[in-house]
């Protein structure tokens, strides 16, 4: 229950801080009761800098425990190319 509130509250932080001015198709799943992912194709990535450097969005994060780790997804090589 704790990590589908969890999961509930980062998807309101997304809708928060407007997410939809530089990311589209989040997918949020978890890992295991104490960890969850979230992915989007991010389309302005100065946009989402932006929106992430809020002290607020930083405070009400805090606040939920997140710990946040950004990783850059890119697709694998096709083998023998």
């Amino acid at each position: 229950m704790k990590l589908q509130l969890f999961i509930m509250g980062i998807r309101a932080i997304f809708y928060v801080t407007g997410r939809a001015k530089f990311a589209r198709d989040t997918l949020v799943g978890k890992v295991d009761e104490n960890t969850a992912i979230v992915t989007a194709d991010i389309f302005d990535p100065e946009g989402m800098k932006q929106a992430l450097s809020d002290p607020e969005m930083d405070k009400r994060l805090e606040e939920m425990g997140v710990e946040r780790t950004m990783y850059m997804l890119q697709p694998a090589p096709v083998p023998g190319s």
